[in-house]
């Protein structure tokens, strides 16, 4: 039974050794290339668009197949999204200076808890003479230390929340002014020339 499965292990290390060849070959070729070689405008209009927010709760302000959305809506959306990016970039500077110093002080002990509770777990194991992929026992101190690497894992996760906010509101405020420019291009329009060539004008026609 060893022998097959050492077999199998080593047929999927080869197949991934070889496929790992081919991508760096691939990679090696074209490394001196742009990196969007042989695109064309049409590809790039062809490639969809993801938004980073959930559809449903944040709605985006220019949807395919659909008309666009109202710039004052789009205006109250864009003032809720920087207000949840702001939210979210300050707890993950709270989250990520709490873990990083909690980690700085721990650090020392926390390789002197491992040495000490592998040595524990191998002698109690040799006594036991229980198998040696039986899972270790962990104490309230030794999972104290997964705590701050917890907290700089979720400050991570808050900082690429509010990046995908700050890429909503930037969406909804190009929306939002829309409505400005046309408001603008129509009282240009609307609005009478003036100056010396419209004088001019006036008094040519």
């Amino acid at each position: 039974m060893r022998s097959v499965l050492g077999v199998v292990l080593l047929l999927i290390a080869a197949f991934c050794a070889w496929r790992s060849g081919r991508e760096w070959k691939s990679f090696w070729k074209g490394r001196s290339k742009p990196l969007l070689a042989d695109v064309t405008t049409q590809d790039l209009a062809s490639i969809p668009t993801e938004w980073p927010l959930n559809k449903k709760r944040w709605p985006r302000p220019r949807p395919e197949g659909e008309p666009p959305m109202e710039p004052p809506l789009a205006a109250a959306y864009g003032r809720l999204a920087a207000r949840v990016q702001f939210v979210s970039t300050m707890a993950a500077e709270v989250l990520l200076v709490v873990g990083g110093a909690w980690l700085g002080l721990t650090l020392k002990e926390l390789w002197g808890d491992y040495r000490r509770s592998s040595d524990e777990q191998t002698r109690r194991r040799i006594a036991e003479g229980s198998p040696s992929w039986r899972l270790p026992s962990l104490s309230l101190q030794e999972l104290a230390h997964f705590l701050p690497v917890i907290l700089i894992t979720v400050g991570v996760m808050a900082l690429v929340i509010a990046k995908w906010y700050g890429e909503a509101q930037k969406c909804y405020e190009e929306a939002a002014k829309d409505d400005v420019r046309e408001s603008v291009a129509a009282a240009t329009q609307s609005a009478p020339p003036r100056g010396v060539r419209a004088f001019l004008r006036r008094l040519a026609s």
